[in-house]
């Protein structure tokens, strides 16, 4: 049944018996990576293949497999900006904690003044890390606000 729907909705198999073919190799293939589960069946002629766990906590994307060059190009952009994105997101995790960090040393610093040098130490390491951060951040920032529109216009 699922060989026949495949070979109405697409013109690369000519005959039934490479649609079959190719559906075993692909079905076969998650049973490797563990997405798959193959059932055992007694006195049944077709074999049963459920979800594993694995195939439950991941997330698909469907690619196709025959891709234009300029569909690539933006592909590779919206790689590029989903991990500038995401290296920006995890920049602006540390520098939260890197913040809270200084709060907490300035908080023991007025509680604590005669323990002023050795607390500073500790207060001008996390200021300076906030710095760099910092740094980082508006770099990507200005990465993502400046990316060339062009590609986007592209996909449309």
């Amino acid at each position: 049944m699922h060989r026949d729907a495949l070979v109405e909705s697409t013109e690369q198999f000519e005959d039934l018996n490479e649609a079959r073919k190719f559906l075993y190799r692909q079905i076969l293939r998650l049973v490797e990576k563990g997405l798959l589960q193959k059932q055992p069946t007694k006195g049944r002629k077709s074999t049963i293949y459920f979800k594993s766990g694995t195939f439950k906590q991941n997330k698909f994307i469907a690619k196709s497999r025959r891709v234009k060059e300029q569909e690539t190009s933006v592909t590779v952009s919206n790689s590029f900006l989903e991990t500038i994105q995401k290296e920006k997101s995890e920049l602006e995790a540390l520098q939260e904690i890197a913040l809270r960090e200084m709060n907490k040393y300035q908080e023991v610093l007025n509680r604590f003044p005669d323990e002023a040098n050795y607390v500073r130490t500790f207060f001008l390491e996390a200021r300076e890390r906030a710095k760099n951060i910092q740094g980082d951040l508006e770099a990507l920032t200005r990465l993502l606000l400046n990316y060339p529109q062009s590609l986007e216009k592209a996909s449309c």
